[in-house]
C-alpha cells in the first residue's frame, strides 16, 4: 500500500478537525508523516513477520523505511489497512488532544492483538505424544 493512502486513512479517523473544530495543521501533519510511518514500520515488523509466517534473519536487520508519501510500504497488506492508520492517527494528535490520541492508541493496540491472534501459528505434535 503506499504511504499516502495510509495518511489519508489516518487524517478520515482524525476528521482533520479538534474537538473544539478548529483544524489542524494538516501541512504539519503531511511533512512530519513519512517519518512516523517509518517509526511505526519499525514498531510492527515483528507481527508483520509472524502474519507472514517468517522468522527475523540477522542479515535483514535493517528496517525498510520510506521516504516520501509516495512510496510503497512493505508490511503486509492487513496491517497497513488497520494498525498503521490507527498508529498514525495516535502519533500526528498525541500533542493536541491527548484524549483522542489515548483512544487511538488503545484502538492500536487492541487491532494489533487481534491481528496476532487471528494469525497464530499452529503447532504440530508427533503422533506418539498423543499416546503417551
Amino acid at each position: 500500500m503506499v504511504a499516502r493512502e495510509i495518511y489519508r486513512r489516518a487524517l478520515a479517523l482524525l476528521q482533520e478537525e479538534d474537538t473544539d473544530g478548529a483544524n489542524y495543521d494538516s501541512d504539519r501533519f503531511e511533512s512530519t508523516a513519512p517519518r512516523l510511518i517509518n517509526l511505526l514500520c519499525t514498531l510492527l515488523d515483528d507481527l508483520d513477520l509472524h502474519i507472514k509466517g517468517r522468522r527475523f534473519h540477522e542479515s535483514q536487520s535493517e528496517p525498510r523505511s520510506i521516504e516520501t508519501l509516495d512510496d510503497e510500504v512493505l508490511l503486509h497488506p492487513v496491517i497497513c489497512a488497520g494498525v498503521l492508520p490507527l498508529g498514525l492517527a495516535f502519533l500526528l494528535i498525541s500533542e493536541e488532544d491527548t484524549s483522542r490520541a489515548g483512544l487511538f492508541f488503545k484502538l492500536y493496540e487492541q487491532e494489533k492483538d487481534a491481528l496476532r491472534r487471528r494469525f497464530k501459528q499452529s503447532r504440530r505434535h508427533r503422533i506418539t505424544s498423543v499416546y503417551s
